[in-house]
């Protein structure tokens, strides 16, 4: 019984999922090239995903509720295992989002988006922006070098992102920022810096 007590101990139980998903109401829209799709969207029925982690430094039972992306599991992983990857790897240590270490961090999320089209987006506290790439492919192309909007929410009326706001003009400020970051994402990520359209 000591035994397997010390066991649990030493262990860090980690659950998390690769997608959310929206039960196919989210499908029908003009940009999925074909592809009837439920699992890769920019909407939060797709790209907020269960995370627990439990065990090690991560105990009492805390909600975090700011954005995190799945992109931090291996290197949170590597850190709780003593290993310290400094910026080789993408991500960030999960540890330090719960400890609140880094004052100046931004709470967004960065995705993107396969085979229902080639997309990119950016989820904030406040927006979800999505772009796409017209007449391409999204089974057959990673990534484009022009996209054009696709969708924008303003997550704090329109929490369950029924309104789309992309084409409003009472937003353009608010997508014109929107798209810099994603294109700054874009860059960090991919290396390149494509077209954004409207």
């Amino acid at each position: 019984m000591f035994r397997i007590f010390t066991r649990y101990e030493n262990t860090v139980i980690l659950y998390a999922s690769d997608h959310g998903s929206h039960f196919k109401t989210r499908n029908r829209d003009a940009h999925l090239n074909g592809y009837d799709d439920y699992k890769r969207s920019c909407h939060d029925g797709c790209l907020h995903v269960p995370l627990v982690i439990c065990g090690g430094p991560f105990k009492g039972g805390k909600e975090v509720t700011e954005l995190v992306s799945t992109e931090s599991i291996p290197k949170t992983l590597l850190a709780l295992a003593g290993v310290d990857v400094g910026d080789k790897m993408i991500g960030e240590n999960l540890l330090d989002v719960v400890e609140k270490k880094n004052h100046n961090r931004a709470n967004e999320v960065y995705a993107q988006i396969s085979e229902s089209r080639c997309g990119r987006c950016i989820r904030t506290a406040d927006y979800m922006y999505s772009v796409y790439a017209p007449g391409v492919n999204g089974g057959e192309a990673a990534a484009s070098d022009v996209y054009a909007d696709d969708f924008l929410y303003d997550m704090q009326k329109d929490p369950w992102q029924l309104n789309n706001v992309v084409a409003d003009p009472a937003y353009a400020d608010v997508k014109a920022e929107l798209r810099e970051r994603l294109l700054n994402w874009i860059q960090h990520a991919e290396g390149t810096r494509p077209t954004i359209t409207d």
